[in-house]
């Protein structure tokens, strides 16, 4: 029994359809080495409750995305847990095989944690497929298992009030928009902008941290040489100020050098004196009459004893002779050093003026430099936000279309269901659902709870057509129809029949064998 392509509406392409045909639980929850064979159309899965139902409901969805463990506390009461068998858990297998596109595939799949594996072949031609590498994905129509359970993946509502169901609904709606969302990738291609510039962003933080480790570098050479150059002024400084000191004192000693030409000048003028002196000390004591002048001659002979004394007291001894010119030529000497030590520093000082303004050359370089490696850093992550940006807005606009079809068709199926007395839905951006007739505009939580079960039922399945459309896969109903009277049954019934290539109703009642057989519907029948 292969698959039958059909031809979607509207859409200038062709529609896969996949169809159960086999089903082989080895060793699953309370099923042990089940086999079940299926068909196209519509098939009753039957059984007393406890047979086993909800059992095969999650096996086939665990056959197609496996099963995983979780960890912790979780893990006490998950799915994987509730359904791993008591005996032999390391048998904890089964396998399913399935046609799509004209081919049929066999996947055996083993959930046990210790020993899991998958493995796909298709059974017309032998060759082994890949599950790792994304080949059951390609044959699924690339859909998460999220977008599974919430499209063709139905079970009963759990909550029996009608505001409980209303929060369910509009909990299904909020899962609805985050799976368009992931579905056109939107939420991937973003995600992956973002890790793109936070690389960017990386890159440039780290070029940043070089460039300002090497500026540092040179910002602290050059601290240093402005500081070895100001040290040098200072010892020029030190220098020059030394320099005439010395210059002072030589200024000094050439006056000291004429002291004993004088000296000898002063000698030849005493002995002039003294001479003088001695006539008049004669022509005194000599010549009667004169004796008046005695006193003017004593005065003469004082002045005379203290010119022969100032003399003698500023004539430089043999040791200060000796002295004097080692003195002069230390001096000499000293500031010779001192000029040499000048010139040598002032050269030192230009070679540190040289580098400290081959340091600043460098350092502005190094900032323009670094400006330009910065440019296309700074031009890929604007880039990289404007792409964000336009694709949010361009997601924007597509969750519009996407609502926009969605109302249509909702509302489509909605009118088929309810035999054309609901023919209109409208959705809020809060999930505020409303129906309008020629007659009234009802919000949904007003009208009776079959009503809002069949919406929640229309909802589902314009979804699936919308996110589903590489490929239709099998319906599955487990107890859906509890709180449908007869006549919302028939309408569904004659609408999946219709619509869909395969459908698995799991029911534990005989209302939907009967109102298949009312309507003349071919059917299959699975007991367990």
């Amino acid at each position: 029994m292969g698959c039958v392509p059909s031809w979607e509406k509207n859409k200038f392409r062709w529609r896969l359809c996949m169809i159960i045909e086999h089903l082989w639980i080895k060793n699953f929850g309370k099923l042990h080495n089940k086999e079940l064979d299926f068909g196209e159309g519509i098939t009753i899965i039957f059984g007393e409750n406890e047979s086993g139902k909800s059992t095969l409901h999650t096996f086939i969805q665990g056959i197609f995305f496996g099963i995983r463990k979780m960890r912790g506390r979780a893990a006490k009461n998950d799915v994987y847990s509730r359904f791993e068998p008591w005996e032999n858990s390391s048998y904890y297998a089964g396998v399913i095989r399935f046609s799509c596109g004209g081919k049929t595939f066999r996947l055996t799949r083993n959930f046990s944690k210790a020993n899991q594996r998958a493995e796909l072949i298709c059974e017309d031609d032998g060759e082994q497929l890949s599950v790792e590498d994304g080949d059951l994905g390609i044959l699924l129509g690339n859909i998460s298992q999220v977008v599974y359970d919430n499209t063709v993946s139905v079970g009963q509502l759990k909550n029996q009030t009608v505001e409980g169901i209303m929060a369910e609904l509009r909990n299904y709606m909020s899962n609805y928009q985050s799976d368009t969302e992931g579905q056109i990738d939107i939420e991937k291609a973003v995600a992956a902008l973002k890790e793109k510039k936070r690389g960017f962003e990386q890159a440039r933080k780290e070029e940043v941290g070089k460039q300002e480790e090497i500026l540092n570098g040179i910002k602290g050479k050059l601290l240093f040489l402005e500081e070895e150059r100001a040290e040098l002024e200072e010892k020029i400084s030190d220098a020059v100020t030394r320099r005439e000191r010395l210059r002072q004192r030589d200024r000094k000693a050439d006056k000291r050098e004429k002291v004993p030409v004088m000296q000898k000048e002063h000698r030849g003028s005493i002995g002039v004196l003294l001479a003088g002196a001695l006539v008049i000390l004669l022509s005194l004591l000599l010549i009667p009459g004169m004796i008046g002048g005695v006193t003017g001659a004593a005065a003469g002979l004082v002045t005379v004893f203290f010119l022969f004394r100032y003399p003698k007291k500023s004539s430089p001894g043999p040791q200060e002779e000796h002295n004097l010119p080692e003195e002069e030529g230390d001096i000499q000497e000293e500031e010779k050093k001192l000029e040499w030590k000048l010139e040598h520093l002032r050269e030192e000082a230009e070679e540190k003026e040289t580098s400290c303004e081959n340091l600043r050359e460098e350092y502005q370089e190094l900032l323009e430099k670094h400006s330009r490696e910065m440019t296309p850093l700074q031009e890929e992550i604007k880039g990289i936000e404007l792409a964000i940006d336009t694709i949010q807005e361009l997601s924007g606009a597509m969750q519009t279309q996407i609502g926009d079809r969605l109302k249509t068709q909702t509302s489509k199926i909605l009118g088929q269901l309810t035999g054309g007395r609901y023919t209109q839905i409208s959705i809020s951006d809060e999930f505020q659902i409303h129906l309008n007739t020629s007659e009234h505009f009802s919000p949904l939580e007003q009208l009776s709870r079959g009503t809002i079960e069949q919406v929640y039922f229309a909802l589902r399945m314009a979804v699936s057509d919308i996110l589903c459309r590489e490929e239709e896969l099998p319906v599955l109903l487990d107890e859906p129809f509890v709180m449908y009277d007869s006549q919302r049954l028939r309408n569904t019934l004659k609408w999946l029949s219709e619509n869909k290539q395969q459908v698995l109703i799991f029911t534990c009642q005989e209302r939907e064998i009967e109102a298949l057989e009312a309507l003349g519907l071919e059917y299959h029948m699975v007991r367990l």
